[in-house]
């Protein structure tokens, strides 16, 4: 690896992902920027998919690290499980069904390089069907939000995210020392660990937009978000009561919030 390059942990956590794991690790594997390792953690997969990953460690021993849990930790804890076996500068993460275009981490790295403060950076995104085809403009209203967001640090951007999280973790990269200061994810949140652990960075840390599409999010029958509904709706109440709790400035809006998710869980439970 270039000496004096930031260096970038990829997180891959993956259950039963034998379908679309290896075109995941192919996207990293295409990366432009050098200085990466990809650390795959297999959270007890019932089917083929240590194998694929197996597949491609064997061909790139040196760039592919594979964690294989004992017992399900589910997606924050497997991916807490990966970076503390990790030590790069800093933290990527991907989804086992998501893709990344080429340029993602050499783009991001560079914003990181130019602020030695910055602690994370998140792109754009593209949606892809279950067979990797693009469906257009099905992510220009969900981007065009994000551009109309003051990005920055502090109460005010921490606010604007508790009323919607408008960072997707896989578009995201992060510092590991704000990682690091701020304790990760909390892993007791499932459904809402990602919304609870950017509002709580984004009130500490400097957070940048990248306007670029540089991520592929794929949507199919079998998203955690869609066939773990209500257990995520449950995650997502308790992260808003700790967020309730812990910030002052987040308490007026809390309201509002909370009957937008029991609307969410109660439509989750009528499909």
């Amino acid at each position: 690896m270039p000496a004096g390059e930031l260096t970038v942990d990829v997180i891959l956590p993956t259950h039963a992902g034998e379908r679309w794991v290896a075109e995941a690790i192919e996207s990293v594997l295409c990366q432009t920027h050098p200085s990466w390792h990809l650390m795959v953690v297999d959270d007890c997969s019932p089917d083929a998919t240590a194998e694929r990953v197996d597949s491609l460690l064997c061909r790139y021993p040196d760039r592919i690290s594979l964690l294989r849990l004992d017992r399900p930790h589910r997606a924050a804890g497997a991916r807490m499980a990966g970076i503390a076996r990790t030590n790069g500068d800093l933290i990527a993460f991907l989804d086992q069904d998501d893709r990344w275009l080429p340029e993602k981490l050499a783009r991001q790295v560079s914003c990181f390089a130019g602020d030695p403060a910055l602690a994370a950076v998140h792109t754009d995104i593209e949606i892809i069907d279950a067979d990797g085809v693009r469906l257009a403009g099905a992510a220009d209203r969900e981007n065009a939000g994000r551009a109309r967001i003051a990005w920055g640090t502090g109460s005010g951007l921490s606010a604007v995210l508790f009323r919607k999280n408008s960072i997707r973790l896989v578009a995201s990269a992060v510092r590991r020392t704000a990682f690091e200061a701020i304790g990760g994810f909390d892993t007791s949140l499932f459904g809402g660990e990602d919304w609870e652990f950017w509002v709580r960075l984004a009130d500490r840390f400097p957070v940048a937009h990248l306007p670029e599409v540089l991520t592929q999010r794929r949507i199919h029958a079998g998203n955690v978000s869609r066939v773990h509904s209500l257990d995520r709706s449950d995650g997502k109440l308790r992260a808003l009561e700790k967020m309730k709790r812990g910030y002052h400035h987040i308490a007026p809006f809390a309201a509002a919030k909370r009957g937008q998710l029991l609307r969410e869980a109660a439509s989750a439970a009528a499909r």
